[in-house]
């Protein structure tokens, strides 16, 4: 009835929190699943939510993999909501390492449904300071690189976060998008270093340099290999996503690897 009916939904949310409490697993594990089907007609405000947050601490794995997908689907009503959510998701993920999958896509979700209301919180994620430099934060620590896919997740739909971002920010994208593309969207643009000082344009030059001599191996690979057979299709399909990933970490050589990997990709299609 909750469902087709998005007012009754909205009156029955206090009864449906206050069951998170209950001394039955199966009733909180019914009312973990009832909300997150109800959760496209309600929205949850700070209260309800401290509520809702205490059952991350549950012993059992299904409640607490059910509360995610919940606060996944949930829909928060302000910024102090998100905050209190990612929060205690990051102290679940240090008491339960095991929930990492699970935690992850959760936050995933919240970014990208909640891009502006994580705006306001992306420096304080992230750990910077408006005036002094902040020591590189290590990208394979857990927290860290949950709070990452979060932010990550957001600023798909919040193309002005992109300001907010260290340079060692996008280097850590480039690298989470590599060994996570199911949790690390493709951000357009591409966050690349800023130029700067003299260094820093060798650097781009040398990356350039790297870039080219790449792209004439891989087109070079393709002339030079044999039609026909299942190895064949294979170095194709490896080049395409070898260029892909080039596209997305190089600028300036991102037109010619793009084209190329469409060019290889129409070869598989002969």
């Amino acid at each position: 009835l909750s469902l087709e009916q998005p007012g009754i939904s909205r009156i029955t949310l206090d009864f449906m929190v206050d069951m998170f409490n209950d001394e039955i697993q199966d009733v909180r594990i019914r009312a973990i699943e009832s909300l997150r089907k109800m959760s496209a007609n309600v929205t949850l405000q700070e209260d309800q939510l401290e509520t809702i947050l205490c059952a991350l601490e549950d012993f059992s794995d299904e409640v607490r993999e059910g509360l995610h997908a919940t606060l996944a689907a949930s829909k928060l009503a302000t910024t102090n909501c998100l905050n209190m959510c990612v929060t205690r998701l990051i102290d679940n993920l240090a008491r339960y390492p095991q929930d990492k999958d699970s935690i992850r896509s959760c936050l995933a979700a919240l970014g990208a449904s909640h891009p502006y209301l994580t705006l306001p919180l992306v420096p304080h994620f992230l750990g910077t300071h408006p005036f002094f430099d902040t020591p590189e934060p290590d990208v394979d620590e857990p927290s860290y690189a949950s709070l990452l896919v979060l932010i990550f997740n957001a600023a798909l739909h919040c193309p002005s976060m992109h300001a907010l971002f260290s340079e060692h920010t996008a280097k850590h994208y480039h690298y989470l998008r590599d060994t996570m593309p199911n949790l690390v969207p493709r951000l357009r643009p591409a966050l690349v270093k800023l130029p700067g000082t003299v260094d820093d344009q060798v650097d781009e030059d040398v990356k350039d340099q790297r870039g080219r001599e790449f792209l004439e191996r891989m087109v070079a690979g393709v002339e030079n290999a044999r039609p026909g057979g299942k190895v064949y299709v294979q170095l194709l399909e490896a080049a395409a996503v070898d260029l892909d990933r080039l596209a997305e970490m190089d600028r300036r050589m991102e037109g010619a690897a793009r084209f190329t990997s469409l060019y290889i990709r129409s070869l598989l299609l002969l």
